[in-house]
């Protein structure tokens, strides 16, 4: 009879285990396990614009007309995470960074993460959230035009000489900040 209670005692305590790492940590601790980082690549003439010479990161000084953006998502738990957020859930703003410390938004690109929606359980509508499947690894989503973004402010012009810092958002988690030096 004891061996039964602790046979059962067993069994219930790994069926806990299985389903604490199968089901909860992938379910309701999904953001906690990923990193969000932005890549940026510059493009160096591009139809119709005029290269600017660019420090993109601590990188060395190079031409640019364009910025190519990606969002690398990377899922560091070994089984895929769902994910809860907007419709459009990733974001890349530009602020220009002002002397007192503070900054101001030049701009900002949203974007969409069909490759990672879990269909027909995500809800139908522009205002209601949507559950995202995230595999585990390195997954870069493509975010803004293919040809890249022009580097001009909101208004079309082209962005001031100065210091700006490009960040991505992915599923509400930040990635740091990217620094950029327009030189002229």
């Amino acid at each position: 009879m004891i061996g039964r209670r602790a046979a059962g005692a067993v069994a219930a305590g790994a069926i806990t285990v299985v389903a604490v790492i199968g089901w909860a940590i992938p379910n309701m601790a999904g953001p906690t396990m990923l990193d969000v980082q932005l890549v940026a690549l510059p493009i160096s003439g591009a139809s119709g614009s005029t290269d600017r010479t660019i420090v993109l990161g601590g990188a060395a000084a190079t031409g640019a007309s364009n910025l190519q953006l990606a969002v690398r998502v990377t899922n560091r738990y070994p089984l895929p995470v769902t994910i809860g957020g907007t419709p459009t859930p990733l974001r890349v703003e530009l602020r220009s960074r002002n002397a007192d410390g503070t900054s101001t938004l030049i701009w900002a690109i949203e974007g969409s993460s069909a490759t990672f929606e879990e269909g027909d359980d995500s809800p139908d509508g522009p205002t209601t959230s949507r559950a995202y499947l995230v595999p585990p690894g390195i997954t870069d989503l493509a975010i803004g035009p293919a040809e890249g973004v022009r580097l001009l402010d909101g208004a079309g012009s082209p962005l001031k000489a100065g210091r700006y810092d490009l960040r991505a958002t992915a599923f509400g988690v930040g990635s740091g900040l990217l620094p950029m030096v327009i030189l002229d």
